[in-house]
């Protein structure tokens, strides 16, 4: 019973970093190389030995430890074997297997002894991105989440392969369907991009945004009498409605391309890492993960617990729109933008919200028609004249009767690099 609650575990550490560790069984071999990359992610070192005054291991030849390694900041290493009721060094009996407990980002120097020959070996570790986090945690569908100190909660995608497009949605740009293969995990944010998080980009640059210059038409928003959504000189993500003030928590919208690749480049100044927008590919796969769903909940269409899509109230407020066709028997509570992650029923699979609805989400790829090759982390055409945006929005229905904005997931849409929408904002990711 001792040994399945250890597998089970998640242990959490305090120091000056945030610091987490994951805990797993693995059968070893023979070998001075005993680091082992799991698929979730995590870094693990995996130590065999015996007794020892030290942090440094002896590593038998045919012997075999079964013990949970954690951290201390005080005293160091400590092994712990199953059965003992001592948290200390001890001597270790072989067994089949060893149970593996690392922190992240570490470094662990032990000694082999194989064949009469010793040599001494470093391992380093961990997973950099969650040493500059403040806290971490496990989240409903089973992935690590982070946040830094500035609020901002990132989910862990595995990296995996998985079918691109979807042949049943051409009208939507989804053909051919194709395999890629995203080659390394990342990290998404678990919402998008709010007004409150770019107005501190903004007041801590001084930042003019592409929609704020002289030579802009301003950002696309709706206007009552064409009943469409037209250029308007003047607005930008400051006033894409009459009371964005008081959206903090609210998308932010009406921000170009060029300003959201502005908002990442401080945002991996600020918290040391690489952040960027997600590629198509990336995205795809955080809003579907490996099966062919029609939403990233699934394959059951929206309801007011799953995602602000056009419904009864933005049939009210925005009558006479000719952008979506409206389900008038739902009410999402909310006409036009809503606050971020209010919907988590309509989850993707690995937890990230608002995959599908509120607003669309720039991505980092050039627009270009799909081929059928197989791929692996692709990132679209060097050069092209308008980049992609994904993931439906406020104004959109759930329909693939026509070439538009749509909630299904492969749907694909794309703009000027400069122009905005008060139906687009964005998301980001970290790349490892």
């Amino acid at each position: 019973m001792r040994l399945k609650l250890l597998l089970l575990s998640t242990f959490f550490f305090t120091s000056n970093a945030a610091e987490i560790a994951y805990t797993k069984q693995e059968t070893l071999s023979s070998s001075k190389t005993l680091s082992v990359e799991l698929s979730t992610g995590w870094n693990m070192v995996s130590i065999a030995g015996y007794q020892s005054s030290d942090i440094s291991k002896v590593f038998g030849n045919t012997k075999y430890i079964s013990v949970v390694y954690y951290y201390d900041t005080k005293k160091g290493y400590l092994a712990y074997t199953p059965g003992s009721s001592s948290n200390s060094y001890t001597t270790i009996e072989p067994t089949h297997g060893i149970w593996v407990n690392a922190i992240s980002p570490f470094k662990v120097t032990f000694k082999t002894n194989i064949s009469s020959s010793s040599t001494t070996t470093t391992i380093n570790g961990g997973d950099v991105v969650e040493s500059k986090a403040q806290s971490a945690a496990i989240n409903s569908k089973n992935r690590r989440e982070i946040t830094f100190a500035t609020g901002d909660t990132f989910i862990s995608i595995p990296k995996g392969t998985f079918t691109m497009g979807d042949n049943r949605y051409s009208v939507l740009g989804a053909s051919p369907e194709h395999s890629v293969t995203i080659s390394k995990d990342f990290w998404i944010s678990k919402n998008m991009v709010t007004n409150s998080q770019f107005n501190a980009f903004v007041t801590e640059t001084n930042y003019q945004s592409d929609l704020q210059k002289s030579s802009s038409t301003g950002c696309y928003v709706y206007n009552t009498e064409d009943k469409a959504f037209v250029p308007t000189k003047g607005r930008y993500y400051a006033n894409a409605f009459s009371n964005t003030a008081s959206l903090g928590n609210h998308p932010v919208v009406c921000v170009s391309h060029n300003d959201a690749l502005a908002y990442s480049k401080w945002l991996s100044a600020k918290l040391g890492v690489t952040i960027s927008l997600a590629t198509e590919a990336q995205w795809e796969y955080a809003a579907k993960g490996t099966t062919q769903k029609k939403f990233p909940w699934g394959d059951e269409n929206p309801d007011a617990s799953k995602a602000n899509f056009a419904d009864l109230k933005f049939s009210i407020e925005y009558a006479g729109s000719q952008q979506g066709k409206p389900t008038l028997s739902v009410d999402d509570g909310y006409g036009a933008t809503s606050p971020v992650g209010s919907y988590p029923s309509g989850a993707s699979e690995f937890g990230v919200l608002d995959m599908a609805g509120n607003a669309s989400e720039w991505v980092m790829d050039y627009f270009d028609d799909y081929t059928a090759d197989a791929k692996t982390d692709p990132t679209g055409p060097s050069t092209g004249d308008s980049r992609v945006n994904r993931g439906g929005n406020w104004v959109d229905d759930f329909s693939a009767t026509a070439e538009k904005h749509t909630l299904i997931t492969v749907s694909r849409a794309a703009d000027d690099a400069t122009s905005g929408d008060d139906h687009n904002g964005f998301r980001v990711v970290i790349n490892q």
